[in-house]
């Protein structure tokens, strides 16, 4: 099993973006689990559009530890993120806290929740941690020291793949339709044009990779 954390060291640019879509594309079942110690329950309003009621997720599992029953209560506390998922790449979710203020409280249960969560091993799922920033009061730090990985997520990373994104979207589209516009020769023209679109579109989107990430690697070297 891989406990990976992500984390920011001042603020949270995209923490949470970026653990939300590195779970949703992982190639195994994953647990997502909103260690943030903010509060800000931004999958609910994001992802779920608001659609979701927010569960007590980590409060009632910090209430079920002064209970003896952390192992019973982590699986109810938990929301399927995909349902159309095929089983093998399920995405589940742990939520996080709703305020700051209740980040202290958490401080007891963070030592046997990662004990918890290597347990998953004998599932065969994955673990996904979304640390926010590092050092606030109730911040996870027994997490982090347990993870197999972690990652710190600054600015200009999020920034970098957020244009990333938008030119790679802009060129593929562009290059379907440029090739499609133009077919000839029927229903093997269109195919054809198809077969152009994704090698041309893969060309493309590998050189704008390269000379975005060289072009913001020489920014960050020169800061």
């Amino acid at each position: 099993m891989a406990l990976i954390v992500l984390a920011s060291a001042s603020g949270s640019p995209g923490v949470s973006t970026t653990a939300l879509a590195l779970t949703l594309n992982w190639d195994r079942p994953v647990l997502l689990v909103d260690a943030d110690p903010t509060g800000s329950s931004s999958v609910f309003a994001g992802y779920f559009h608001g659609t979701q009621e927010p569960t007590g997720g980590l409060i009632n599992l910090a209430l079920s530890l002064r209970e003896g029953t952390l192992a019973e209560a982590l699986p109810r506390e938990t929301l399927l993120l995909d349902p159309e998922a095929p089983a093998e790449r399920s995405a589940w979710f742990l939520p996080g806290i709703r305020a700051h203020e209740q980040a202290p409280s958490l401080l007891p249960l963070w030592e046997p929740l990662t004990e918890q969560l290597r347990a998953l091993e004998r599932n065969g799922q994955d673990v996904i941690v979304d640390a926010g920033r590092l050092g606030l009061a109730g911040w996870p730090q027994p997490l982090i020291a347990a993870s197999d990985l972690t990652l710190l997520v600054g600015l200009a990373d999020f920034i970098t793949s957020e244009i990333k994104a938008a030119v790679f979207g802009m060129l593929a589209g562009l290059t379907a339709c440029y090739l499609g516009l133009n077919a000839k020769g029927g229903p093997k023209g269109v195919g054809d044009a198809v077969n152009q679109t994704v090698v041309f579109a893969f060309m493309l989107l590998f050189a704008a990779n390269s000379v975005i990430s060289a072009l913001f690697l020489q920014i960050k070297l020169g800061a």
